[in-house]
C-alpha cells in the first residue's frame, strides 16, 4: 500500500513563489529542494550575506529517497497547510557550519578585544513558527536536525585545537529544546559520529533521563558517493545482491586491466588537499621530506580565495557590524600571509615567510629536526601549490571527481576530517570515493577508524595497520609516513602485483557500498516514528 510522508516548512509557499525561486535558484544554490529553510531568521531576499545562513542543507531527502521503493513517497507541505488537514509530518533542520555556529555562545571581536555575545541567533528552535512549535509540543510532528554531514564530538571536548568544540552538544540540545517548551522525545537527531550512540546513551543514563532525544547514526557521504554519476544510471536499489555482486566483480576486472595497459606510466598513489588543516599540512611535508611527492599525484595549496556566492553568504558573518571569529582561520587558512593565491606559484622571496608558517601551523605534531626543518620547509614551500585533480583549486566542491584519478594511482593517502579526537569516529567522502573507485588506501584519521570502518561491513588492506591503534598523533603520523615509505619502494610492476591481490577486498567494499542496506534501515526508522502519531 502506498503512503506518503510530509517534510512541512513555515515559509514553503513563500519559497515557491516565482521571484523568489529565482532568488534561490542564482544567488542561494545552496539551498537543497528549493526550499526556503526552517527556523530562520536569515532573509536571503532582504539582506544578503548580512547573517549566517544557519542550516540550508536538509539530508534526509536522501534517506527519503531510499524508501520510495517500499511505496513510502516524501512531500513538501507548507506546515500551515499540514496543521489545517491534521496530517503528522516532520520538521527537517539541516545545519550548516559547526555546532558552535548555532548552539553554543556566539564568540565575537571588537576593538576591545574578544567578548561573548547571547545573540537569540545561537538558540536553536527560537525562530520556529509559535503554531508550528505548538504541533510539536502536541506530539502532531517531530524535529528532524540532520547533522549527518560531519562527525562532531557529542558529549565532550573534540581534543583538537578549537575553543568552539569546548561544550557538551548533547546537553546543549536539551537546553534547547527545555528553553522553548519542546519535548525532547519529539526530536530525532541525524549524526554522523560512529561513537555517538554509545556517548548518548551514556548521557541519558548518567543524568537519568527518562524522556530521551531519537536518534540515528546516518553515514551521509556513503549515500551521496553511491549515487554518484561515475557509478552509471542504473537503479541499484532494484538490483538483487548477486546481480550487484557481479557487476562489482566486472569494475573491477576493468579498473585492473587499465592499471596493466598503463602501469609503466602510472604514479604511486595521489593525495589530494583542498582544505590544508593541520595533519594535512604535516603530511604533505612529510611526503616532501622523505622525497616521496615525486612518486605521486598530489594537490595542496595554503589559501583558499572563493567567489561562489553561496559561500560569501555562508563563510562571512557579520553581526551588527562586529565580525566574529574567522572561520577562515580554522578551515581555510585565512592567516596564511596575504601573497597567496590558490592558483599561482608563489612569487620569489616569499618561501620563508610561507615556511615561518608552515612550522606554525604544524607545531602540534614536533619533529623540529626533521619534517618540519628550515630546509623541508623552504624546499616545499618552493613547489606550491602542487595540482592534479583541478586546475582551480579555490573549487571546493567534495563530491566532485574522476575516475580517472584513480586508474592512474595504485593507492590513496587519506587525510580525513579529524584526526586528533578520540571522541570522534567520522568518514566523509574521501574514503568512499576510493571504494568507489577500487583504491587501497592509507588513513590519517583518528585512532580506530579501521575498526569502525570494519564495523560497518568493509574491509582494509595488505598493509600492516598497527598505526590504527596508536594514540600519539606524532607516532601514529610517524607510522603512516613509515608504510607510505615501504609501499613506495616497490616498483610499478610489484604494486601492480600487490595491487591484484587486494582484488577481493576491493570488490567486497564496492559491493558494501552498493548494496546500502544502512540508509534505508535509517529511512524506516525515521517513518516509524512519525507513524506512531494518531
Amino acid at each position: 500500500m502506498n503512503k506518503n510522508i510530509y517534510f512541512g516548512f513555515d515559509h514553503y509557499d513563500l519559497s515557491q513563489k516565482p521571484e523568489v525561486k529565482k532568488i534561490l535558484d542564482t544567488e542561494l544554490r545552496g539551498f537543497w529542494g528549493d526550499i526556503y529553510p526552517n527556523d530562520n531568521d536569515f532573509l536571503p531576499l532582504e539582506h544578503p550575506g548580512k547573517f549566517r545562513v544557519v542550516h540550508p542543507f536538509h539530508n534526509i531527502g536522501t534517506l527519503m529517497h531510499e524508501i520510495n521503493y517500499a511505496g513510502t513517497f516524501a512531500e513538501n507541505k507548507s506546515t500551515d497547510y499540514l496543521i489545517d488537514n491534521n496530517l503528522p509530518f516532520l520538521y527537517p533542520i539541516g545545519t550548516a557550519g559547526g555546532p558552535w555556529d548555532w548552539i553554543s555562545k556566539l564568540v565575537v571581536k571588537s576593538n576591545d578585544g574578544i567578548a561573548e555575545e547571547n545573540s537569540p541567533r545561537r538558540y536553536l528552535f527560537k525562530f520556529i513558527k509559535e503554531r508550528t512549535k505548538q504541533a510539536i509540543r502536541d506530539k502532531k510532528a517531530f524535529i528532524v536536525l540532520d547533522m549527518s554531514f560531519e562527525g562532531f564530538p557529542i558529549t565532550h571536548s573534540s581534543n583538537e585545537s578549537s575553543e568552539f568544540l569546548e561544550f557538551n552538544l548533547l546537553k546543549s540540545l536539551y537546553k534547547s529544546l527545555e528553553r522553548e517548551n519542546l519535548p525532547p522525545e519529539q526530536l530525532i537527531f541525524l549524526h554522523g559520529n560512529l561513537i555517538g550512540e554509545y556517548q548518548i546513551k551514556r548521557f541519558n543514563k548518567k543524568y537519568s533521563i527518562e524522556n530521551t532525544i531519537k536518534t540515528e547514526e546516518v553515514i551521509w557521504y556513503e549515500t551521496q558517493v553511491k549515487n554518484h554519476p561515475t557509478n552509471g544510471s542504473l537503479d541499484w536499489n532494484s538490483l538483487t545482491d548477486d546481480k550487484i555482486l557481479k557487476i562489482s566483480q566486472e569494475r573491477f576486472e576493468e579498473k585492473f586491466n587499465q592499471k596493466v595497459k598503463n602501469v609503466d606510466t602510472m604514479k604511486k598513489f595521489q593525495c589530494l588537499v583542498r582544505r590544508p588543516k593541520t595533519i594535512r599540512t604535516y603530511t604533505m611535508l612529510g611526503l616532501n621530506y622523505y622525497d616521496l611527492l615525486k612518486y605521486g599525484e598530489c594537490s595542496f595549496s595554503l589559501k583558499l580565495k572563493f567567489e561562489s556566492p553561496i559561500i560569501d553568504t555562508i563563510g562571512t558573518l557579520d553581526y551588527d557590524g562586529i565580525a566574529p571569529e574567522g572561520l577562515d582561520g580554522r578551515h581555510y587558512n585565512g592567516d596564511a600571509p596575504n601573497e597567496i593565491d590558490a592558483n599561482i606559484l608563489l612569487t620569489e622571496g616569499i618561501e620563508k615567510d610561507v615556511a615561518t608558517y608552515l612550522f606554525q601551523h604544524t607545531q602540534q605534531y614536533g619533529n623540529k629536526d626533521t619534517v618540519r626543518c628550515d630546509d623541508n620547509l623552504i624546499n616545499f614551500s618552493k613547489k606550491l601549490p602542487l595540482k592534479y585533480d583541478t586546475y582551480n583549486l579555490a573549487n571546493i566542491n567534495s563530491l566532485d571527481y574522476d575516475r580517472k584519478q584513480y586508474d592512474n594511482t595504485f593507492f590513496s593517502i587519506l587525510p580525513e576530517t579529524w584526526y586528533d579526537s578520540m571522541n570522534v569516529a567520522f568518514f566523509s567522502e574521501k574514503i568512499f570515493k576510493t571504494v568507489n573507485g577500487f583504491h587501497p588506501f592509507i588513513l590519517l584519521s583518528n585512532p580506530l577508524s579501521l575498526k569502525y570502518f570494519r564495523k560497518f561491513g568493509y574491509k582494509t588492506f595488505d598493509i600492516e595497520e598497527e598505526y590504527d591503534v596508536i594514540r600519539s598523533p606524532r607516532k601514529r603520523i610517524e607510522s603512516i609516513l613509515s608504510k607510505i615509505t615501504d609501499l613506495c619502494s616497490m616498483n610499478n610492476k610489484e604494486l601492480l602485483n600487490w595491487y591484484e591481490k587486494q582484488s577481493d577486498i576491493l570488490t567486497h567494499n564496492y559491493y558494501n557500498l552498493m548494496i546500502q542496506k544502512r540508509i534505508r534501515k535509517n529511512a524506516h526508522n525515521i517513518v516509524n516514528h512519525l507513524e506512531t502519531i494518531k
